[in-house]
């Protein structure tokens, strides 16, 4: 199964697809990744899943110490000059209409997305008072400074039911390599104060 990976084109200012959840809201996976900025080694900077523990540890003990916006980790994979970390939700969705990649429409696919989007997915059930989501979703980025922004993106008036119970998003999701990449589970990590050291 493929992954939906909205990446804003060279020069391009905003995208916009329509999609729609087949999963129902209750059984999205939810997992706490972080975004990991490598300031030397061979990792690549990217979402990663902490297994072992030992980001969230170090995360907390610098940020006790008020240090956490200039600590620095250092691994068996390079030095760590930053990371932050957030949840990210995970549902399986079909692609209704992309202008900018048509290959993708008529397929089911995973999308990833955070908290924004969740919000407004609570928002439409709780507004609805219904489980399953039977409307398409706008979905519409926007370059802002650098970072892409989905307050424009809202629930349509165009009706779909989608839901398959015989589809778990479980069987799918294994958190491939350009989305969350791998600590190693015996990497051993300590702040340091330069990347000099």
């Amino acid at each position: 199964m493929n992954y939906y990976y909205i990446k804003l084109p060279s020069g391009q200012e905003t995208y916009t697809s329509e999609i729609a959840f087949i999963n129902t809201p209750e059984t999205f996976i939810a997992k706490e990744v972080w975004w990991i900025t490598f300031a030397k080694g061979p990792k690549k900077n990217g979402y990663y899943l902490d297994y072992n523990g030992y980001l969230r540890k170090l995360y907390w003990e610098a940020r006790q110490n008020k240090n956490e916006k200039n600590f620095i980790l250092k691994s068996t994979n390079g030095l760590i000059s930053d990371c932050q970390h957030s949840i990210r939700y995970y549902s399986y969705i079909k692609v209704i209409k992309d202008v900018q990649n048509p290959q993708y429409e008529g397929q089911i696919m995973i999308f990833t997305f955070g908290q924004f989007i969740n919000n407004k997915i609570k928002d439409y059930v709780l507004s609805n008072n219904v489980k399953s989501i039977d409307n398409v979703f706008k979905l519409t980025v926007v370059n802002t400074q650098g970072f892409p922004n989905y307050d424009r993106s809202i629930f349509t008036d165009k009706e779909i039911s989608l839901f398959d119970q015989n589809l778990n998003i479980n069987n799918d999701i294994k958190f491939r390599p350009f989305l969350t990449p791998q600590l190693e589970r015996k990497e051993k990590l300590k702040i340091i104060n330069s990347i000099n050291e």
